[in-house]
């Protein structure tokens, strides 16, 4: 038997991909609301998240365990939009397992299936009632990081 106490798990890493600020701050508010125990990450635009999932640029120095991150992406931003930055995703052997969550005001059935095409793991209309909004986050919270089981990455 090791003396050594046990390992603590890390905090779950909520990565947020949206580049409206009020949005952000929506979110910021309804997780702290839900009380979701998670390290709430922000960048702004596509290009952002795939330099933070690769740590690259701004993010290089980042020392975040790759495994027990969640993405929750929106899909309108600059400069690269949800789509193109999930299909990158999932066509990269080093994080095509990393679940992805869309989280968009569209309920447009064409981008919803587009979405689950390109690999979504869900596609979740944002609640504009700020009580909804809380409940969904909270959910988001109790199955992702709660029941579901995060892939081990190699990054």
């Amino acid at each position: 038997m090791s003396d050594e106490p046990p390992a603590t798990p890390a905090i779950p890493v909520l990565l947020v991909a949206e580049d409206d600020k009020y949005d952000r701050m929506f979110l910021q508010q309804a997780v702290a609301e839900a009380g979701l125990a998670v390290d709430l990450k922000f960048v702004a635009d596509g290009e952002q998240l795939l330099d933070y999932l690769h740590r690259r640029n701004d993010f290089a120095q980042i020392d975040v365990p790759m495994s027990n991150v969640l993405v929750l992406m929106d899909l309108n931003m600059p400069r690269l939009n949800g789509d193109d930055a999930l299909k990158q995703i999932r066509a990269d052997r080093g994080l095509d397992c990393t679940p992805v969550v869309i989280f968009s005001t569209s309920s447009d059935e064409k981008q919803i299936a587009q979405s689950y095409e390109n690999g979504a793991n869900a596609f979740i209309t944002k609640p504009a009632d700020f009580n909804d909004f809380v409940a969904v986050i909270r959910k988001l919270g109790l199955f992702w990081f709660g029941a579901a089981r995060l892939p081990l990455l190699k990054r």
